[in-house]
């Protein structure tokens, strides 16, 4: 048997040279005058499973009209002969996400472009020709100093490296004899297309792709969950008769408390209750066989597939033998609501009530959104004005609309840092992966609602009635649909009596009880994550801080907050590596692999591309030999990671009465402050103090687990340096 490995395809780069002059607005030629020749990637063409997995192979020979409702991950270089004019893109959400620097006058190239799917393929090819960037610090700096989520699902138009830009999902590279432009890539459907029509036309479309993966000799298996996005890929396998045909798979609660494990654990109560409903089968895994899996390869992994923009780094202690399938996700239904511009109106009233809420406001509310979720505290002035700007330039993406239109466009756009990646990261562990819901008719049906039933998620709503409108019936673990949604069925919780999700459940935890252990083939040297993560974070940070020329005080400002960023939580330990790791390549370029594939305009008819690889300089993802001084120097300065607490709690029965939550460790000159959760819900607060004990009485009938969540700062600091989980 073969396990998994982490490796990738993604280090290819094209090269153009002899590029005209002009500034082009638009393509030269027709869309179907434009024949795929080159393709980085994972590209599904169509409806099923016609999946191309792009390297060394052949590639397709479709247009580029073909591909405009391609989906998958992929870099598409495609060529007209008629003009001689390249047009390069990718899938139509952008989840291939396609980085690219112009050269405008090379001593040995002339004009000339470098386009790669990773920052890493660019950065190097640009070092190689002598054209290395420096480090934009302004984008950067969230991702160090900032625990707020936004700054790592945000679109930029920027990346790390100075003048490396990020093309958005609907642009195309355009470059031929005549010159060079980004230009809007042609729309996938029509726009006189109505909302019912583009509706049918969709679900016909995801219908006929789950349809196709149950045809293939691959087992299908649907990650499902209590939210509505994987409800709607039930709704299309419900429609296509197919439901029976396909694997349920659902994560089961492991580890501390949290708010994943309350997630979780409803997740798992309403999807055994879709199993029950519905007969349908869960995912059997069979045996595995496991290797162990070094820091080294945890870390190459994410970089080799997952791009340097995304901060969706993983741990994994082993990986286990791939079994091939078909996944079916719900990726993409958060393209059909207001993901997060309404939950920033809601969580954050203060700052709305101030908001100018208009186009002409929005830079004025992104500044000072960036003032509430990433504080200047011990921030060098100049250095936060940069960021602060940048990240407002960076949300004007929409025009005529306010900031809450603005986040959720913005959100849209950075999809390919979020997901974009996950397909080709799961494909060494055997998933193929097929998203049902990315379809360009139901973001067009989308932006044909008014505000209030887009932000709502209408479409979602609907295209889950369409399958069966029972499936509204049953609770979700997402919020409520707006009120004004309705659908035909008799909206009566009777047609789920009788289907708690119990006998479901017990025959998941049952079959996953009798599973063998894996049986591992090696067993490396055991490592602790976190430790091996800060170590490189501090190797990283060195020459970073470097080539920001900060001084004294600056600097010792700048290590502190990103002292507090490292002691927040793992994941954020995770984001802190991925963004120097980034910023590290950018810095010290040539330490990986990378294809590149040169492109000379004019040089022949057809033309000729050759393929060279560059040297490897160094082992991927080796350490660089550098001490970590500067950061274990301010961890050691505000350490709060010996804190730890329990929680006791008093019950009537099951409902909770009072609860105390202790705090031991903390340290003089420090405070915390305490959120009380009971059932999945936050029922009580109390503010900072230095009492290291918190007493609830809680009145009222709350029942189910509790937790609590422990916020610990040093005093006077206006922000969250450790947040502890805390449970019974």
């Amino acid at each position: 048997m073969q396990t998994a490995q982490l490796a990738g395809n993604l280090s290819d780069a094209v090269v153009i040279t002899g590029i005209g002059a002009a500034a082009l607005s638009a393509l030269s030629d027709a869309p179907a005058a434009y024949r795929l020749v080159r393709a980085s990637g994972l590209m599904t063409m169509g409806v099923g499973t016609d999946l191309h997995t792009f390297g060394d192979s052949l590639v397709p020979d479709v247009s580029l009209a073909e591909s405009l409702d391609g989906t998958g991950e992929w870099l598409g270089v495609f060529h007209s002969f008629a003009s001689d004019e390249l047009a390069i893109g990718a899938d139509f959400v952008g989840y291939a996400q396609i980085y690219y620097s112009l050269i405008e006058r090379h001593p040995r190239l002339g004009r000339a472009v470098v386009v790669g799917l990773t920052l890493r393929s660019v950065v190097t090819v640009l070092a190689e020709l002598g054209e290395r960037p420096g480090l934009d610090v302004s984008q950067m700096l969230p991702s160090l100093v900032a625990s707020n989520n936004l700054f790592r699902t945000r679109w930029s138009s920027s990346s790390f490296a100075s003048g490396v830009g990020v093309l958005r999902s609907n642009e195309l590279i355009v470059a031929g004899p005549h010159g060079f432009g980004i230009v809007s890539r042609p729309m996938a459907t029509s726009s006189s297309d109505d909302y019912a029509t583009l509706i049918e036309r969709g679900f016909s479309r995801s219908v006929d792709s789950i349809v196709a993966a149950t045809r293939s000799d691959l087992p299908v298996v649907l990650s499902l969950s209590g939210g509505k996005d994987s409800r709607a890929l039930l709704a299309f396998a419900l429609a296509g008769g197919v439901a029976s045909d396909i694997r349920i798979s659902t994560l089961m609660p492991s580890g501390g408390p949290g708010a994943s494990r309350d997630v979780i654990s409803k997740d798992l109560s309403i999807a055994s209750r879709l199993v029950e409903r519905y007969g349908l089968g869960w995912w059997d895994q069979g045996t595995s066989v496991q290797r162990g899996v070094t820091f080294e390869e945890n870390v190459a992994h994410w970089q080799d597939y997952r791009g340097n923009n995304s901060f969706e780094m993983h741990s994994r202690a082993s990986v286990t033998e791939p079994i091939p399938r078909w996944s079916l996700v719900g990726i993409g239904g958060e393209l059909l609501r207001s993901y997060i511009g309404a939950d920033y109106r809601k969580n954050f009233p203060g700052w709305w009530s101030r908001a100018g809420k208009g186009w002409d406001d929005v830079a004025a509310d992104a500044a000072a959104l960036f003032d509430i979720i990433c504080p200047n505290f011990d921030i060098d002035a100049e250095l936060y004005a940069e960021s602060r700007r940048a990240f407002s330039d960076a949300l004007a993406l929409r025009e005529g609309d306010g900031i809450i239109a603005q986040l959720d466009q913005g959100y849209f756009e950075y999809r390919n840092r979020c997901h974009g990646g996950s397909a080709h990261y799961q494909l060494p562990f055997g998933s193929r992966t097929i998203y049902p819901l990315v379809q360009p008719e139901f973001i067009a049906a989308s932006r044909l609602q008014g505000t209030e039933e887009a932000e709502g998620g209408r479409v979602l709503f609907d295209l889950i009635a369409t399958g069966d409108p029972e499936l509204h019936d049953l609770d979700y673990a997402s919020p409520p649909w707006p009120g004004g949604f309705r659908t035909a069925s008799a909206t009566a919780s009777d047609v789920w009596e009788g289907f708690d999700g119990r006998r479901a459940m017990d025959s998941l935890v049952a079959a996953r009880s009798a599973l063998p252990s894996p049986r591992r083939l090696d067993r490396p040297e055991p490592y602790a994550f976190e430790r091996s993560a800060l170590e490189r974070i501090g190797q990283n940070l060195e020459p970073i801080l470097d080539a920001l020329h900060l001084g004294h005080a600056a600097e010792h400002g700048l290590t502190g907050r990103i002292a507090r960023t490292a002691q927040f939580g793992d994941n954020l330990v995770r984001v802190l590596l991925a963004a120097t790791e980034t910023a590290a390549d950018v810095l010290q370029p040539g330490a990986a692999p990378t294809r590149v594939l040169r492109w000379d305009l004019g040089a022949g008819t057809p033309p000729q591309p050759t393929t060279v690889m560059l040297d490897d300089r160094s082992p991927w993802g080796g350490s660089r030999p550098v001490e970590a001084i500067r950061l274990k120097s301010a961890l050691e300065r505000i350490d709060l990671s010996g804190v730890t607490g329990s929680v006791a709690t008093t019950r009537a029965g099951a409902a909770v009465r009072s609860v105390e939550v202790r705090i031991e460790g903390l340290r003089a000159g420090s405070e915390a402050a305490c959120y009380l959760h009971v059932g999945g819900k936050r029922i009580a607060t109390e503010w900072y103090k230095v009492d290291p004990l918190f007493r609830f009485d809680v009145e009222g009938a709350h029942e189910g687990t509790v937790r609590a969540e422990v916020f610990l700062r040093w005093i006077g600091d206006p922000v969250v340096q450790r947040l502890l989980q805390l449970g019974e």
